[in-house]
């Protein structure tokens, strides 16, 4: 775990091919710490490589450890992967919530110096927005206890799927298939990186 922890920042792609493979040994083992820990720190990772699909998955499996008794501790890098995946769908402000649940609220698990840059410059820029709904939802989330930032962490993943959906299916007037930009680039580095992480 130390290796992916060391490597995430500046080499995504390692650290995400080390976790992989120390979840699967954890797996086998039974170290339930370590299966919850270690996918916060893959998903970060496969966000930061542009593998949404995969983040997604491995997300959902972190939030339902979080929802049947997981290690609490980790919930702080739950949030870190949602918000850190948000802004890669061009979507920072769906994650206000969970941003001022973030910069209110004492962790136990710091993340990298990386994932916790990431969330504060999101929270800059969310702070600075002239969006009158954004700086309610981050005043809600500074006083949202642990189960309810875990509710609202599933519901903000439900919300990106769908973005993420919807972006890359709806079709336009033309009878073309209309991307985001967003959508696109998530399509093109799944597609050309696959041998990479898998």
């Amino acid at each position: 775990m130390c290796r992916v922890v060391i490597l995430l920042d500046d080499d995504p792609a390692e650290a995400a091919v080390i976790a992989q493979r120390a979840i699967t040994r954890a797996g086998r083992v039974g170290a339930t710490w370590f299966l919850g820990s270690l996918r916060n720190y893959l998903v970060t990772a496969l966000v930061m490589c542009g593998h949404a699909e995969r983040a997604f998955a491995e997300l959902e499996g972190s939030l339902d450890r979080l929802l049947n008794g997981g290690a609490a501790q980790s919930a702080a890098n739950t949030a870190r992967g949602l918000v850190a995946l948000a802004a890669q769908l061009d979507a920072a402000e769906e994650s206000a919530t969970l941003v001022g649940w973030l910069a209110s609220n004492p962790v136990s698990m710091a993340g990298t110096p990386g994932m916790r840059a990431r969330v504060a410059s999101i929270d800059q820029r969310l702070r600075s927005s002239s969006v009158g709904f954004i700086g309610e939802r981050l005043a809600a989330g500074a006083v949202l206890d642990l189960p309810a930032a875990i509710a609202e962490m599933v519901s903000l993943l439900e919300r990106l799927r769908r973005r993420l959906d919807a972006s890359a299916t709806q079709e336009d007037a033309g009878g073309w298939y209309a991307v985001t930009p967003a959508a696109a680039r998530w399509a093109s580095n799944a597609s050309s990186s696959q041998s990479s992480i898998s």
